[in-house]
């Protein structure tokens, strides 16, 4: 099987987890009250907050030193091991700690909970590992096959116990059943596809024995710069979380959502390609490691960018039919949020992190948290809920620009190699020609006094996806591999049905 297509597994896997995230916050909305959803909602932040903390740094020390491990499979045995050992001490942590969070995000009715929190942290902890040993392994397949399973096991049983009417108790008590189950699948994959597969392969010559102290020492900046970013990137959710009512935190939480699918590609082509980019930077051929990052913008760009111009203009219609109208008030959140899929066509923290330069991590997070605290609290009196989430894309607008220029210094490149600028520009020009025509689309609809619903926000689906891939054609954004690509994966050659002729705009 194809790099390509072993990746687009990886991500559409990935991806069904976003999508049933999504299908689960679209049952809730309908099942359960606004209070008992957004106290779901503060008992999940925990969840995430503490699972970040915990092992942000380490997973990423996997990628560094897996290849020149003398015994990977031991590599691997102690990354478990010591997976589980954090997850257990960050448990304990957490139920020793439990007023005081229930403080922080203003609901003391989670701390009756605290204890099925615990045990499920302790049974994701392995989990958090599993990309990087996976990936790092060449098990690329075995990977998709793990999210899939643990993605479905996670969400249909909540599904079933949602719509069933069951006690947010016993909610949980199927949360913990899902976690079980997809530990011993993924204890069964990672035996069959990494432990049995890893002795048999060739040495390099560049092997060496990896200690602990070793991956501490390397995951530390990242550590520092993540227990930082973790922080910035739920200060807004805990900002709303303890002044705000829960049923306020379920409406802020519903925009500031992230979009199934695309969420996931930009750092599932990054961890793919990881592996790709610190050889071409150890051999020191910089020009690859920079075709490698403008291979992945190009395909990131096209997607995001689309769907940052589709989704702006139909923000307000796809809450409705998502969360009913009593969720109309995250639409203006929804599209503040959307602004950060512009900028995320690539992770700005590689060059930086393949090059061990990881210090600069912590200092561009720092500054990004410092700004992101800021603004947050100052358009938070003027701007409501929606200040809030202005402060959380300016902030994150600040760690890109910061780690943009490192990454020049690194390279010792110009600014004007680092990124593919004038593609990524006429990328822009075509999606926001698509969104403008849609956008026409619903002033007619408008105009004519028609009501739109889920027939019309398909309708201008299937026109914008006509008109940005014929723009993108037209002007040569398309090359022979994605044309292969897209008809290889639709069954179907949607180029057929499309001019032939070529527009010149300005070179690359």
């Amino acid at each position: 099987m194809k790099f390509a297509d072993k990746a687009t597994l990886n991500i559409l896997a990935r991806t069904l987890g976003s999508v049933l995230l999504m299908v689960s916050s679209i049952i809730m909305t309908r099942y359960l009250t606004k209070e008992t959803y957004g106290t779901y909602l503060q008992a999940m932040l925990v969840i995430n907050t503490v699972t970040m903390l915990s092992f942000v740094g380490l997973p990423q020390s996997i990628y560094y030193y897996f290849q020149t491990a003398e015994n990977k499979a031991a590599f691997i045995y102690k990354n478990i091991a010591l997976s589980l050992a954090i997850g257990i001490t960050v448990a304990a942590a957490l139920m020793v700690f439990r007023g005081g969070i229930c403080k922080l995000v203003g609901n003391t009715e989670i701390y009756g909970y605290m204890h099925y929190l615990a045990l499920i942290i302790i049974l994701q902890s392995p989990l958090s590992f599993r990309d990087p040993i996976f990936f790092s392994s060449g098990a690329l397949v075995a990977n998709s096959v793990s999210t899939i399973f643990c993605s479905s096991i996670d969400y249909l049983p909540l599904f079933y116990a949602v719509m069933a009417g069951w006690s947010l108790k016993a909610i949980f008590l199927v949360s913990i059943a899902s976690k079980v189950l997809n530990l011993l699948f993924f204890a069964l994959l990672l035996k069959k596809y990494c432990l049995n597969e890893v002795v048999h392969l060739a040495p390099t010559g560049q092997e060496k024995q990896v200690g602990l102290k070793d991956q501490v020492r390397y995951a530390v900046p990242i550590g520092a710069a993540g227990y930082v970013g973790v922080l910035g990137s739920q200060v807004d959710k805990y900002i709303i979380s303890n002044g705000f009512s829960p049923a306020q935190f379920a409406v802020y939480s519903r925009g500031a959502m992230e979009v199934p699918f695309i969420s996931t590609i930009t750092y599932m082509l990054n961890d793919i390609t990881l592996p790709r980019y610190v050889n071409a930077y150890k051999g020191r051929d910089i020009g690859q490691l920079l075709d490698l990052m403008h291979s992945n913008i190009d395909k990131v760009a096209k997607i995001n960018i689309a769907v940052f111009a589709f989704l702006f203009v139909e923000a307000g219609l796809l809450m409705e039919i998502l969360y009913t109208r009593q969720y109309a008030d995250a639409t203006p959140i929804f599209r503040v949020y959307l602004l950060s899929l512009l900028f995320g066509v690539t992770v700005y923290n590689m060059i930086p992190t393949v090059t061990g330069n990881t210090r600069m991590l912590f200092n561009a997070t720092f500054m990004s948290i410092i700004v992101k605290i800021a603004v947050c609290l100052a358009l938070l009196k003027v701007l409501g809920p929606v200040g809030v989430a202005v402060g959380v894309f300016v902030g994150s607008l600040i760690y890109m620009v910061y780690l943009l220029f490192c990454s020049v210094r690194i390279l010792n490149v110009q600014w004007t190699r680092i990124m593919p600028w004038a593609r990524v520009g006429k990328i822009c020009l075509v999606a926001f020609s698509a969104g403008l025509v849609i956008s026409l689309y619903h002033g007619v609809l408008a105009r004519l006094d028609l009501a739109e619903n889920l027939v019309s926000f398909g309708i201008s689906f299937l026109v914008f996806c006509y008109i940005y891939l014929c723009g993108l054609n037209l002007v040569g954004l398309i090359c022979d591999e994605d044309r292969d690509f897209i008809k290889r994966w639709l069954r179907v050659d949607p180029f057929l049905f499309m001019p032939r002729f070529k527009i010149r705009l300005l070179s690359d």
